[in-house]
């Protein structure tokens, strides 16, 4: 209500009381009306039906005898009854039998009453209606007309009410504005002082309480108030004093400081840019002497002339010389980062043959661990994208390391995704469930030479990783979010902009299609709680020609055994509600349960018990993320059937010649391992993996020198760099 908004607290308050007053008195008055009204009509409904019940069991004699005079005479007593105006008797065949008062004044008809009613009140005027039966014989019917008075009762009812409401509000007003200077004056006389005190700036007054009720207590706290801003302004008046004998001598300290600071800025800028240059040279010349160490160490672990105290030094000088190789490596990128002489070298690359190197190297990682690695790709994500392969590479390397690196026990999940966004278009999740982060602390881990031990206090050391991570994403215009929770885990989250391309030229590859299976159809349950896995099974053997169920629990896939008996069951191990531990357990115990084949489907196991149960009750067990090919045998294997090939044989070629005729490639898994072999620095097994592809294939000559001679040189850099232009 607006027009409250300006009024006085007087005014609000006799305006409260007399609208609570009205509206009580109104709901009263109503309620009453309606009541009396009710009682008097049902007394009035209840006399007419009385009445007609009366003078009909004297009707049945005229009627019986049809004796006219004798009904009239009956009809007649009823102007004993000033309320009845006229009253009509019908025989048996609904003809007027006798009649008193005046039939004009209201002709009854049977349509008044088309229901089982005994009456009908129609204005003023009850109809009564009733039956005459006598011996289980209808003689006929009778009606009455009563006239009431109910229209006049409400008017002088409501005439009453409104004389008794208006003067309940004269009572209540006269009331209200009594009662209201028990509000209205204690406010007043605080408006007043405090305009006194406002006016005159004189916080040492204090107002006196009026009453002991809570306008009361807001005096005393008014009054606190007052002494809070005095003992303020006293302090206020003594520290401005104070601050300006202060700030008149920190304003010459302070001119000084800046001229020194200038100076200190301009030094500390070149310190940086002399630091900067120096690690990078420094880097760069350290690199092959340090890789010729390492491969020298590795070619004297292979002597057999070591005695055991030999050995282990080889195998320190190795660790240490490979420790200091990443060090210097990340030492080199940041120097490079800071000096923004790092330049991104744009190519197209397949960026799924990309996840599952990374994924190959990591998993070894966190095998060791004992931690269970997940994997998780969106299908619409682009196969073959551009952008920067190593930096890329290097983010989600660095990104991994450093899950499972603060990562005792638990998952590490590694989501890959597609998203429609202007600016970027994959987005990469990281998420373990390591010691964590302090939100505090969360800025300090970007830092460079900093990390954090296992007790959560950063000290200072050789971290570089995520401070390099940080930056080759902002150099590639991505961004990087970083959720943790102390002693719960934490969540990194890269978006990037990589756009899809078509690649044209791709490493030789000949190989059939596989179209079907010759025999009889084949069932096959499929288990996995993501339904993209499922989804991926069932696409690559619905085509096939197999009759694929699913399930996305333990529970699930015992039932559908049950209910379909497949041939073959290819089970996750981590679902919710049963895992697949447990349901093949109770697969087993089923009457057909020993003869089905299973094939075991997990990333890692975390308990090495449930482990090596896993693979005593599977007939063979398939790492994630699954090889369609690798599936394919394993499949025809286990079944003994034989898959049906298609005619055509895909041909691509790649325009790379050396010197001694075309290029043949190998397999993309020996490529991969031989990169994994080149960061790592491990010449020797470089070497022998060359060696053997020559002895497979005479035409891996060219590749294999190829390979041998960044080997023999112990360059790791132009071996990275050839080995991923090839892809």
């Amino acid at each position: 209500m607006k027009f409250l908004s300006n009024k006085s607290v007087a005014y609000k308050f006799v305006f409260i009381v007399l609208v609570i007053s009205s509206i009580s008195l109104t709901a009263g008055e109503i309620v009453d009306y309606y009541l009396e009204k009710n009682r008097t009509v049902n007394s009035l409904i209840e006399n007419t039906l009385l009445d007609a019940r009366l003078i009909s069991d004297y009707c049945v004699v005229p009627l019986e005898f049809t004796d006219k005079d004798a009904a009239l005479k009956v009809l007649a007593n009823l102007h004993s009854k000033p309320t009845i105006k006229s009253a009509q008797l019908f025989d048996s065949d609904n003809k007027l039998f006798a009649y008193y008062g005046d039939t004009n004044d209201f002709i009854f008809k049977n349509s008044y009453f088309n229901s089982n009613k005994e009456y009908r009140i129609i204005s003023d005027i009850i109809l009564a209606k009733n039956e005459i039966w006598y011996n289980n014989t209808f003689y006929g019917t009778l009606y009455i007309e009563s006239k009431t008075n109910i229209t006049r009762i409400s008017n002088v009812r409501i005439k009453y009410s409104i004389i008794i409401g208006i003067g309940m509000l004269l009572v209540a007003l006269l009331l209200a504005s009594y009662f209201k200077k028990y509000i209205t004056y204690p406010v007043i006389k605080l408006i007043q002082f405090t305009r006194g005190v406002s006016r005159n700036a004189d916080y040492s007054q204090r107002i006196e309480k009026v009453y002991n009720d809570e306008l009361g207590q807001l005096f005393d706290e008014f009054n606190n108030l007052l002494g809070a801003i005095q003992e303020a302004n006293n302090k206020l008046a003594l520290h401005q004093l104070q601050l300006e004998s202060t700030v008149e001598r920190r304003t010459l300290d302070l001119h000084k400081a800046n001229k020194e600071l200038e100076k200190a800025k301009n030094d500390a800028e070149r310190a940086n840019l002399i630091k900067s240059e120096f690690l990078s040279n420094m880097s760069h010349e350290l690199r092959t002497p340090l890789n010729g160490i390492m491969g020298y160490a590795q070619i004297l672990k292979t002597m057999g002339n070591l005695n055991e105290m030999q050995s282990e030094q080889v195998d320190i000088i190795h660790s240490s010389g490979q420790h200091l190789l990443s060090l210097i490596n990340e030492i080199l990128d940041y120097s490079k980062i800071e000096a923004k002489k790092l330049e991104l070298s744009k190519c197209v690359f397949s960026f799924t043959s990309l996840l599952n190197n990374v994924l190959n190297i990591i998993r070894v990682r966190a095998e060791q661990k004992d931690l269970l690695l997940i994997f998780h790709s969106d299908d619409d994500i682009p196969n073959y994208v551009e952008g920067d392969e190593l930096k890329v590479r290097q983010i989600i390397i660095n990104l991994l390391s450093n899950a499972v690196k603060y990562t005792k026990t638990g998952t590490i999940n590694f989501r890959v995704k597609s998203i429609k966004n202007p600016e970027h278009n994959i987005k990469i999740e990281v998420e373990d469930t390591g010691i964590g982060i302090a939100r505090d602390k969360i800025e300090k881990i970007f830092e460079p030479f900093t990390q954090f031990n296992e007790k959560l206090k950063f000290v200072e050391g050789t971290g570089l990783g995520l401070a390099i991570t940080r930056k080759l994403i902002e150099l590639m215009n991505g961004k990087l979010f970083v959720e943790s929770e102390e002693n719960k885990g934490s969540a990194f989250t890269v978006l990037l902009n990589l756009p899809g391309a078509n690649k044209t030229e791709e490493a030789a590859e000949l190989h059939n299609k596989i179209i079907e299976y010759k025999g009889k159809s084949i069932q096959i349950l499929a288990v996995d709680d993501i339904l993209t896995n499922l989804s991926v099974i069932t696409s690559a053997l619905l085509p096939l020609g197999f009759n694929v169920i699913t399930a996305q629990n333990g529970e699930q896939a015992i039932r559908e055994y049950i209910k379909h008996k497949p041939q073959l069951i290819l089970m996750d191990l981590v679902m919710p509600k049963m895992n697949g531990l447990e349901a093949i357990r109770a697969i087993r115990k089923t009457n057909t349960g020993t003869q089905v084949k299973i094939i075991g489907v997990t990333a890692s196991l975390v308990q090495q018990k449930e482990r090596l149960e896993f693979v005593s009750l599977c007939n063979t067990v398939l790492h994630k993320p699954i090889v369609l090919n690798e599936m394919f045998n394993v499949i025809r294997e286990l079944l003994n059937i034989e898959w049906i090939y298609d005619d055509v044989i895909s041909h691509t070629n790649i325009e790379n010649f050396e010197q001694n005729g075309e290029l043949l490639l190998p397999d993309l898994s020996i490529t991969s391992t031989l990169l994994e072999m080149a960061e790592t620095g491990d010449f020797l097994e470089i070497n022998n993996i060359a060696d053997n592809l020559v002895k497979t294939d005479s035409q891996y000559i060219p590749f294999s020198n190829k390979v041998k001679e960044f080997a023999a040189a112990y360059n790791s850099e132009r071996l990275i760099n050839y080995l991923t232009s090839l892809k």
